[in-house]
């Protein structure tokens, strides 16, 4: 009797034993498989989606994305695309989405949202009959891995590589020569500082407006100053050069306006002359001519022009 009490006890601890030690075997194979499946994962931020939604900024919060890698992106549980590391900063890094699961999800993302990142393979969260959408613009060779998509400078969702200059504006300030005339009718060139802005309209295409003003020191007559604005509009066109120098052919309008300081101590026949000379002064004209720009550093350049309008040389800043 007392063998088989001893018998049955034993059993029982044993039986126990090897069920709670698999038991943890289990627990702790689950745990793993967990840890493995969610230690690549990271959470960031969308900063900007382009036109397109193939080319995407989000944020380097946790700094750990490499140039180069593949991930995959989760949004409310739902995996969404596939995409490559195109460029890497230490606030955002730009990828290229190069296979899509759910195009209803991409569409709907929106720069704010927080999504989960994948690094790596994703194979674990694809369903077995899932078949991942192509992209028109998926990598295919090596040489495609780190092409113009993303600018070199920065990370502006500029996706048309026709642009010589990928920023929309650039502002300038010279010092300029126009011509204009002296108090004996003939021509001369006068010194003024001058301002523009340019917006690239469309690819290589800008539209200019610049504004400059000077005086005239005993003009139009001894002991009279006169104040001489000059406003233009051009449009221009863009050519690479070498050196990273840019060539902008132009045409456009010229307008000179000149105040009209009131002599009132003087003859009749000398008012006229005044006049006559403001005249020849104030004029609108068709104009056409050549802007240069070299490249000192990122976003600064050295500029001159050379035209009917005016000649001038200066610094320029694009944004």
């Amino acid at each position: 009797m007392f063998k088989t009490l001893a018998f049955c006890f034993f059993s029982v601890v044993f039986c126990y034993s090897s069920f709670v030690f698999g038991q943890n075997v289990v627990t702790e194979i689950n745990s793993d498989s967990a840890s493995s499946l969610t230690g690549d994962m990271i959470t960031e931020k969308i900063f900007k989606i382009s036109v397109s939604g193939r080319i995407i900024v989000i944020t380097n919060s946790n700094e750990v994305l490499i140039k180069g890698d593949f991930i995959s992106i989760i949004f409310n549980q739902d995996l969404v695309f596939r995409a490559l590391i195109a460029k890497v900063t230490k606030a955002y890094v730009g990828i290229k989405v190069v296979k899509i699961y759910n195009e209803e999800i991409l569409k709907k993302l929106k720069p704010g949202d927080s999504v989960l990142i994948i690094r790596g393979d994703d194979s674990y969260y694809r369903k077995k009959d899932e078949v991942g959408e192509d992209v028109e613009g998926k990598i295919k060779t090596e040489d495609n891995l780190f092409d113009d998509t993303l600018l070199e400078e920065d990370l502006t969702l500029q996706e048309n590589s026709k642009r010589i200059l990928k920023q929309d504006n650039i502002i300038s300030v010279s010092y300029a020569f126009v011509e204009g005339v002296n108090t004996d009718h003939s021509s001369h060139r006068f010194g003024q500082f001058n301002g523009q802005w340019a917006y690239q309209f469309l690819d290589n295409v800008w539209g200019e407006l610049g504004f400059g003003q000077h005086r005239i020191s005993d003009f139009p007559d001894d002991g009279l100053d006169t104040s001489v604005t000059n406003f233009t509009f051009r449009v221009k066109y863009t050519f690479a050069g070498p050196f990273y120098s840019y060539i902008k052919p132009y045409f456009g309008f010229q307008v000179i306006r000149a105040s009209d300081s009131t002599d009132t101590d003087t003859t009749q026949e000398q008012l006229d002359k005044e006049t006559a000379l403001y005249e020849k002064t104030e004029k609108t004209t068709p104009v056409v001519g050549i802007t240069f720009l070299k490249r000192l550093v990122p976003g600064w350049f050295i500029h001159g022009n050379l035209g009917s309008d005016l000649f001038a040389m200066g610094f320029s800043l694009e944004f």
